[in-house]
């Protein structure tokens, strides 16, 4: 692969990422928009970072954001702290995406 290549793979689409979860007891699927590193940095100096990352990435399966900033500070605390460990995951910032990165894909022998 060429460098240019190795870039646009590397370059966040903002298209929705799907993702399975527990929310409050239930099993759901969520949408989290890919974001560049550096929204998703910019999130982290809010004065309420969970409430910021939910905000601007979740979404639904077309890509359309669901909570307003106003809407994600209002969430209850585990409700809102869920929703953003789970939009760091999707977004590959905790260390669950990274070692699921390393993994091979189902596609790729290993």
């Amino acid at each position: 692969m060429d460098l240019k290549a190795l870039i646009e793979a590397a370059t966040a689409s903002r298209k929705p990422i799907a993702r399975e979860f527990d929310f409050e007891g239930q099993p759901v699927v969520g949408y989290f928009l890919e974001l560049p590193a550096g929204e998703v940095r910019k999130t982290f100096q809010e004065e309420n970072p969970d409430a910021a990352i939910v905000a601007a990435t979740f979404c639904d399966a077309e890509g359309k954001l669901l909570f307003t900033p106003d809407q994600a500070l209002a969430l209850k605390y585990w409700p809102q702290r869920t929703l953003a460990r789970e939009a760091l995951a999707a977004v590959g910032f905790t260390k669950e995406a990274k070692d699921d990165a390393k993994k091979p894909s189902p596609a790729t022998p290993d």
